[in-house]
């Protein structure tokens, strides 16, 4: 389990992430923490690859005032989404079981200002802070979630507890360990393909599975 400011900046209270481990029951504890907004979230340690964002699920966001103890439930309403991954492109039947899959909500939160708009880093800072207490900016992080899914060796692809809405779908195929990469000197797992797509969850389930293509994908080949 993780736990950051809902901004991530530097400027705001918490400078580094909070880390926490669930016990048998899936609980877990972030103690002695000071009065602010976070967000927590799952990051299981098998999701994470070398040279790729961390990658995290089920985000919640919390609320903590001075002397106050609040309990945080993950996950909840929603329902499976299941669909069959394709790849016309691949001359062999692709390593799904060293895919990531994580499907986010299609939420358009404003980018943070980047250090080369701004002439003096003071005015940076600044707009940094104007950025990180907007209103609406903070309103649209508070919407954002991502949910991981599992992917079976024949490409079938399950989500679970997720809510109707948009979303965008994010699979990427990583080659197995050990491949020859440019990138290996530094540890980096190759990606052999992968698809980003807009999807659309109905508040009714269909009756038939969705079925997400390869062939639209863009894809990233190494020699």
């Amino acid at each position: 389990m993780g736990l950051d400011r809902l901004t991530g900046l530097w400027t705001e209270t918490v400078r580094m992430y909070f880390y926490a481990t669930t016990d048998g029951e899936g609980r877990f504890v972030f103690d002695k923490l000071p009065a602010g907004e976070f967000v927590v979230s799952v990051q299981e340690i098998a999701w994470q690859k070398s040279g790729q964002p961390m990658t995290k699920a089920f985000e919640t966001p919390v609320t903590v005032q001075a002397g106050e103890t609040r309990t945080v439930r993950l996950g909840g309403n929603g329902r499976a989404a299941l669909a069959r991954l394709s790849a016309k492109s691949f001359a062999d039947t692709p390593p799904w079981s060293n895919a990531l899959a994580v499907l986010r909500r299609d939420v358009s939160v404003p980018p943070m200002p980047e250090r080369r708009d701004y002439v003096q880093d003071r005015s940076h800072l600044d707009a940094l802070e104007r950025w990180a207490t907007d209103p609406g900016m903070r309103a649209k992080m508070r919407e954002a979630r991502t949910y991981v899914g599992e992917v079976s060796k024949d490409g079938t692809l399950r989500f679970d507890a997720v809510p109707p809405g948009r979303y965008v779908l994010d699979v990427k195929v990583f080659a197995p360990n050990g491949t020859p990469s440019p990138k290996a000197l530094f540890g980096e797992l190759p990606v052999l393909g992968r698809l980003r797509t807009a999807v659309s969850l109905p508040a009714e389930p269909r009756t038939k599975a969705t079925r997400w293509n390869w062939e639209n994908s863009i894809w990233n080949r190494f020699e």
